[in-house]
């Protein structure tokens, strides 16, 4: 009698078969990030807020018209406050004269790869817009501050059709040290 016989016999055996190990999947590949380098990031940043400046300089000239061009530049809670903004453009007759300018623009961060958001610190310089009411009258406020940092978040947006289809999620004025004086 062979060993496996005796052990079978004296129940030390597994009578049951043995399960097979569970099948391993293949490694999952990392996913692959959107942008090279940081400088790629910054670059497309950049260019999604020219974008959006040019948009937004149209509508606000045009005292606040079809406002929803917006939509392809920002994020839908971002759409929502530019909205109400365009609205006040239109209800009170307002108009702006001149383009919003902006520089210094600088990464912040870039988090994710598949899904990234890219936030910037930049400074806008207003000091070519002026605002005026529907008699064109220039209401520009007296103490507006010519540039000011601003801190951009953006998203990225499968139905763009830019290169890398980011959109603004939030802009918001920085509270903290000006980095755009002297």
């Amino acid at each position: 009698m062979t060993i496996a016989a005796v052990a079978m016999l004296t129940g030390c055996v597994r009578t049951e078969p043995i399960a097979s190990p569970p099948p391993t999947s293949a490694p999952t590949p990392a996913a692959t990030p959107l942008f090279a380098s940081d400088a790629e990031a910054l670059a497309a940043a950049t260019a999604a807020y020219a974008a959006y400046v040019a948009m937004s300089d149209k509508i606000t000239t045009e005292g606040g018209a079809d406002p929803e061009r917006i939509s392809p530049y920002v994020s839908k809670e971002q759409l929502a406050r530019d909205l109400a903004v365009f609205k006040t453009y239109e209800d009170r007759g307002y108009a702006s004269h001149g383009e919003l300018g902006f520089d210094s623009v600088r990464l912040e961060s870039l988090t994710g790869t598949d899904k990234p958001v890219v936030t910037v610190f930049l400074c806008a310089d207003f000091s070519k817009i002026r605002l005026v009411d529907s008699a064109g009258t220039d209401i520009t406020e007296s103490d507006l501050q010519e540039r000011a940092p601003m801190e951009i978040s953006f998203v990225r947006d499968s139905n763009v059709s830019t290169r890398y289809g980011l959109v603004i999620d939030w802009s918001e004025s920085w509270s903290g040290t000006d980095f755009c004086a002297g």
